[in-house]
């Protein structure tokens, strides 16, 4: 469960869960992984679902990597996709009134494509407090909500 207002308030903590959700339609993919670098105000709180997902956390760089390693062709559609959740939180400053926060700098989704023998690289760019995808279906490899 998240918690805090919504909007956040200055000097209040307030937790979101990032949603990565990834499908693949076209062949077999190894190597695969999702990297996002979190903002030096955004802070990882170990809350990661499902547990069996490989998340890893490197405090130095803020950098969350999601190792999927081999994903079959058809997932997310003649099987189940592949999805992760993790909790960040913030404390808005006085400095951040009444603007969006962005929770990733960055999200990048890297997987060698087994059958073209292509690396696959997809970037998402960054993601904020400003939840407007809620509900929404987009076409990308890789979501964040």
């Amino acid at each position: 469960s998240n918690t805090g207002p919504i909007p956040p308030v200055v000097d209040q903590e307030t937790t979101y869960t990032i949603h990565w959700f990834l499908a693949n339609l076209s062949n077999d993919l190894e190597n695969a992984k999702v990297v996002g670098i979190l903002p030096t105000q955004v802070k990882y709180t170990n809350q990661t679902s499902p547990k069996s997902e490989s998340i890893e956390f490197n405090e130095r760089t803020n950098e969350i990597t999601w190792n999927l390693g081999k994903i079959k062709a058809g997932a997310g559609v003649i099987s189940d996709a592949k999805e992760v959740l993790f909790q960040v939180k913030i404390k808005p400053s006085p400095d951040q009134v009444d603007q969006k926060v962005d929770l990733l700098d960055d999200t990048k989704f890297t997987a060698l494509d087994t059958f073209t023998n292509n690396w696959i690289i997809f970037s998402l760019g960054k993601k904020d407090n400003i939840l407007l995808e809620e509900g929404r279906d987009f076409p990308s490899l890789v979501q964040t909500r």
